[in-house]
């Protein structure tokens, strides 16, 4: 019995992937450090310390309602090193659409690891801000 519950103890941590968010407890090393937002008030809050947000859904999704300011990015430009600051100090926000929509989350990870070292990801995506009073 102890061996069965040792094996799926390290089947779900492969399947986990290993990355420690900001948010997660415990000891960290050389894991990416991406801050997680879960509500409209963290995300209106970061915003208000000047973070330069990043809308990862469709231009077509941004051109009809979006966070106040918001850019729209895509993976593709993320991936080419096209679209972000100079500055890998700039405190940097990204978005989707809702919680199920993993680009955003995707693209902040992509910012980590290209050096930026303050890093959010509001996971509730557009949908959160918009449904929040």
């Amino acid at each position: 019995m102890k061996r069965l519950v040792l094996i799926l103890m390290v089947l779900t941590l492969a399947a986990c992937g290993g990355v420690r968010r900001a948010t997660d407890l415990g000891g960290g090393g050389g894991h990416s450090v991406v801050g997680v937002l879960t509500s409209r008030d963290q995300a209106r809050a970061a915003m208000g310390e000047g973070a330069l947000a990043f809308d990862i859904r469709s231009s077509l999704e941004w051109s009809q309602g979006r966070l106040p300011g918001a850019r729209n990015i895509t993976l593709e430009e993320l991936r080419e090193g096209r679209g972000l600051p100079d500055d890998p100090d700039a405190l940097l926000l990204f978005y989707g659409a809702n919680p199920l929509d993993r680009t955003a989350e995707d693209a902040a990870e992509l910012a980590a690891a290209r050096g930026y070292k303050r890093v959010l990801y509001f996971s509730g995506g557009f949908e959160a801000w918009k449904s929040a009073k």
